[in-house]
């Protein structure tokens, strides 16, 4: 038998009853390297899909990253579509009629069904986008999240983007119009959801310095508001103090809104926003700090089950938990590389990182554990210490990456707020070495931010003059 040490504890524990977290890890899905379930989804309380982000081969050796279950999570099987090799599967969302489901991916590769998940199309030639909306076909239908209302489907992206893109079906997802985000507004797209076929909100970063010839940083995080079906936008939150982007959304009701911060400056910060009057006005929430593994961490997921029970989750071990909506919290040692919490109800939930996980306020302590599985993330890539540090002009920056990735390179100015993008495209694995002159900038603490489609690294420096 295999187990993780947090698991471990949590075990040993729950003979205490002080382990009740009602959490479990879904039979033999913990994944390889840094590998991670992106996305989950469920129409119903049995039958759910989950996308699958890497860039090799699927753990089970099988070129099919959606997978779905029928039985509440106890068994999960591969259904398509067949893409051998790199698939980096980000998002997917299903209609109300259970059967037509959409399916995007950061290489551009956007899928729909419409029988449940049994086959798979490949529409991305449905979905006009131009390189001329992005300066650089980076951007072109990468899909972070999918929401719906009715039969329309509202996609959005990417994280890194110099100009938010937002497509939209209104008939199933047959044929799709493309629209472009002013980038006052946002320069990247992350997440969705609508309460109406025209209502929602969108979330992502902004670019707001003038440093540099990309656009692509995020040292502003943003949630837009479209009452007219995305014609229209209206920034709602704003904030460059922790900077990033507002990474997930979930509705609990009309009134009751959270999102989770990735931030772009405090990137141990562990932080969320909320708010209670139907997303007029934001609170920011400080649960904790997190620093793992020698490189800072992000928040990503947030999931309530009620207006209480919640949680924070990204690529750090654990999950931090609230039972009072937020006023206190606490750690749980229970998963790693949370990004996406779906709450069916207050008594079912169901997460995605490095497995698939499953919580019920009244689950028994579980009884799979001859079959569990939890590897640990890895950093994937690896950004090495600037040199030299102190520095007085030009400095060398190197880093690694292990697999093929999107990337945005840029050097932070902690102190004015003031960045310089460096590289940003989709790289190959492999060494990469670059050199910044900072002569032209003010003197004082920078960050070098290393962010792909996996862990974000920072390394800091001092420019003197």
């Amino acid at each position: 038998m295999k187990f993780s040490f947090a698991f471990l504890l949590c075990l040993l524990y729950m003979q205490n009853a002080q382990c009740q977290t009602g959490w479990l890890i879904l039979p033999n899905y913990g994944l390889p390297g840094p590998a991670r379930f992106e996305d989950v989804y469920f129409t119903d309380t049995n039958t759910g899909y989950a996308v699958y982000l890497n860039n090799y081969m699927s753990f089970d050796n099988s070129p099919k990253p959606i997978y779905k279950t029928t039985d509440g999570g106890t068994t999960w099987s591969c259904v398509g579509p067949v893409v051998y090799g790199s698939s980096a599967m980000r998002s997917i969302e299903f209609l109300g009629d259970k059967n037509t489901g959409i399916a995007g991916s950061l290489l551009g590769s956007v899928y729909r069904t419409a029988d449940a998940g049994a086959t798979w199309t490949d529409i991305s030639a449905s979905i006009a986008d131009t390189a001329a909306a992005d300066s650089t076909p980076t951007g072109i239908r990468k899909i972070c999240g999918i929401a719906h209302w009715g039969n329309t489907f509202y996609g959005v992206g990417w994280w890194g983007g110099r100009t938010g893109h937002v497509y939209k079906s209104t008939d199933k997802g047959l044929t799709w119009s493309t629209s472009y985000l002013d980038t006052n507004l946002a320069t990247g797209l992350v997440d969705a959801v609508f309460f109406s076929q025209d209502s929602g909100f969108v979330t992502g970063g902004r670019n707001v310095s003038d440093v540099g010839t990309f656009s692509a940083s995020s040292d502003e995080s943003v949630i837009l508001r479209t009452y007219d079906g995305g014609l229209t936008w209206t920034k709602v939150f704003s904030d460059t103090t922790l900077g990033g982007r507002i990474w997930k959304i979930q509705m609990l009701d009309r009134q009751t809104i959270v999102g989770s911060i990735e931030p772009y400056y405090f990137t141990d910060s562990v932080n969320m926003v909320r708010s209670t009057d139907g997303g007029n006005t934001w609170t920011i929430i400080h649960a904790g700090r997190t620093y793992m593994g020698g490189y800072p961490n992000a928040t990503q997921g947030v999931g309530f089950a009620t207006k209480n029970i919640g949680w924070l989750g990204g690529y750090y071990n654990g999950l931090y938990e609230t039972t009072d909506g937020g006023a206190t919290w606490s750690t749980v040692s229970f998963g790693n590389t949370f990004n996406r919490f779906f709450v069916i109800d207050s008594a079912h939930v169901f997460a995605g990182g490095a497995s698939i996980y499953k919580w019920t306020h009244n689950y028994p302590p579980p009884d799979t554990t001859s079959h569990v599985s939890i590897k640990s993330a890895v950093a994937p890539h690896t950004l090495r210490d600037v040199s030299p540090n102190p520095a007085t002009g030009k400095v060398k920056i190197e880093f690694s990456l292990g697999k093929a990735t999107n990337v945005v390179l840029q050097v932070v100015c902690v102190d004015s707020r003031k960045h310089a993008s460096i590289a940003e495209g989709h790289f190959e694995h492999g060494q990469y070495v670059y050199y910044w002159d900072g002569a032209s900038m003010p003197p004082g603490h920078y960050m070098v931010w290393l962010g792909t489609d996996e862990v974000p690294i920072a390394k800091r420096f001092v420019l003197k003059h």
